[in-house]
């Protein structure tokens, strides 16, 4: 028996509750249940967390939604006893079981964008887990992940369509629990870079842009193998940059950057 926490195959999703293998929402007549998908990896729905209420999106991808097929479904689950499973897909092809759900309240209508980015009304169930259920917690890395997906999706969309969907944003952001595994570096290693820099940054060579607490001049250590993936932290990796170039960095990583950044840590420390 599968536990909150588990994750699971799309494959093992359907055998285990003899569900289908496509879409958001997949009922079983046989065993009496509906499985429900939030994922964060595919923006067309906008589900949300509020503590233990998952605010989810009904089906349909284009058009406004009618409260029709799983959609009633899940709507009619209080009378009919119907067993609801939630499943969050945080990374691709990963399914994270967070246990039974109950609709808590009223299915209520939401404007959200469809799948021409036409705005549309949408039907939102809030759901409560039950006793044991758990809201997967997310790493830093799915947050960003999720982040660059939507920005994709984003930067697309013309500057008028850009301003309705601004205005359809919540003003009360979503909060969630994270995973966060911290990297101690060495701070001999981000001291010895940003003094024998001089105050001028690695990368661009100009002045740093103000002084400290201390007087001294602020430049940012940075790993050009980023310790996050696996990068030394050791002085042949690392530089020091002024604020803007450390953004450019973990923006862009342009090759020929990196390439002027070897060449200043041969030349610095030989």
């Amino acid at each position: 028996m599968i536990q909150p926490g588990d994750v699971l195959s799309n494959t093992q999703v359907s055998e285990i509750f003899g569900v289908g293998d496509r879409g958001g929402m997949r009922s079983s007549l046989k065993n009496n249940c509906l499985v429900i998908i939030s994922a964060p990896t595919k923006p067309l729905f906008d589900d949300r967390w509020e503590g233990k209420i998952l605010h989810y999106t009904g089906e349909g991808k284009l058009g406004d939604q009618r409260l029709t097929r799983q959609n009633r479904t899940l709507a009619e689950s209080q009378n009919t006893g119907i067993d609801v499973h939630l499943f969050e897909v945080l990374t691709k092809a990963e399914y994270v079981y967070a246990g039974q759900v109950d609709l808590c309240g009223v299915p209520y209508n939401d404007v959200q964008f469809d799948d021409d980015g036409k705005p549309r009304s949408v039907y939102m169930f809030p759901l409560k887990l039950k006793e044991g259920g758990i809201v997967p917690e997310l790493s830093i890395e799915q947050i960003q992940a999720h982040r660059v997906i939507r920005q994709q999706i984003l930067s697309s969309e013309t500057l008028d369509a850009l301003r309705e969907r601004a205005q359809q944003a919540k003003s009360r952001p979503q909060t969630r629990a994270t995973i966060s595994i911290q990297i101690v570096r060495d701070e001999a290693v981000s001291e010895y870079v940003k003094r024998a820099a001089n105050g001028l940054c690695d990368l661009c060579g100009n002045h740093a842009p103000f002084k400290n607490h201390k007087g001294a001049p602020y430049l940012e250590c940075h790993h050009l193998i980023t310790l996050a993936k696996g990068g030394d932290d050791l002085i042949n990796n690392a530089v020091a940059l002024c604020p803007n170039c450390h953004r450019k960095m973990h923006a862009i990583n342009n090759a020929s950057d990196k390439k002027s950044l070897l060449e200043r840590i041969a030349e610095r420390d030989n």
